[in-house]
């Protein structure tokens, strides 16, 4: 038997499985740099699989998997991308009042490269504003909520503008209803957005709420983010946005030997 054998090869692989399948992404990727095998072990399509079936309800996989057309030969590891992505587009999300593509009066849909998805919205004019977004099933953690918008110099109206964040509890059951968990909202001045004009560039405005925790509710309770920016009292113009992101606040990075101690106390405890 070589003397480079990696030890958690003699670990079953079935167990194997069962711990990865219970990690997420980044601690997978911690876990693969730890030797080949692990690193081998990690990359398979079927550690990914079973990521997917374990921290995700099989009603929000099969509504992933039915609007992505395309995934490479690692299918699982690409539908688990998609489904822990904390970032939504309004250009293709269109939960806009007043976003209509056949009348761009109010809204109007423009191109940008700087946009990861390629296209923005711009407000033209409209009194009626409101925008929202939901990023599904979000795993556990502590999040910051960031806009990412610009605004035009010669912009008017924007102030008073509500930016509220509700996190919902979901069962994802026929018939069940989402209870909400907690929401936060803030009024953001017009200095704010003079500001942001002034810069001439697009920003990620982080909503100044305290950061929402996402509990762990185990395989029966999932969590969904609502994000909404409204008001309706007066005209308002010359803002663009691209996007709605949860941003995670990591914890403070261990040392590298206090990483492999952690690791090895962490699969102990699985015996």
């Amino acid at each position: 038997m070589s003397n480079n054998r990696s030890i958690f090869s003699r670990i079953p692989v079935e167990i194997n499985y069962k711990i990865l399948a219970n990690l997420h992404a980044k601690d997978i990727c911690s876990i693969s740099l730890v030797d080949r095998y692990l690193y081998n072990l990690c990359n398979e399509d079927y550690v990914w699989q079973l990521m997917c079936i374990y921290q995700y309800p099989n009603s929000r996989i099969l509504e992933v998997k039915k609007s992505t057309s395309t995934l490479s030969t690692h299918e699982w590891k690409d539908l688990y991308k998609k489904l822990t992505k904390l970032v939504k587009f309004m250009a293709e999300e269109r939960n806009v009042c007043w976003l209509d593509d056949d009348n761009q009066t109010y809204w109007k849909t423009e191109e940008d490269n700087s946009s990861e998805c390629g296209k923005v919205i711009h407000l033209n004019y409209v009194w009626w504003f409101d925008v929202f977004s939901k990023i599904q099933c979000v795993q556990p953690g502590t999040y910051n909520v960031l806009w990412r918008i610009k605004v035009d110099k010669n912009f008017y109206g924007l102030d008073n503008m509500k930016f509220t964040v509700t996190v919902n509890s979901n069962a994802y059951q026929e018939n069940s209803e989402s209870i909400i968990l907690s929401e936060e909202s803030c009024v953001i001045s017009n200095n704010t957005f003079k500001d942001i004009a002034e810069m001439n560039d697009w920003v990620e405005y982080h909503v100044p709420i305290r950061a929402i925790d996402i509990p762990d509710g185990g395989i029966d309770e999932w969590y969904d983010v609502e994000c909404k920016i409204h008001e309706d009292r007066i005209c308002k113009s010359g803002i663009w946005i691209d996007s709605i992101r949860l941003v995670r606040l990591c914890k403070t990075p261990l040392r590298k030997e206090d990483q492999e101690k952690s690791i090895m106390e962490w699969l102990v405890s699985f015996f």
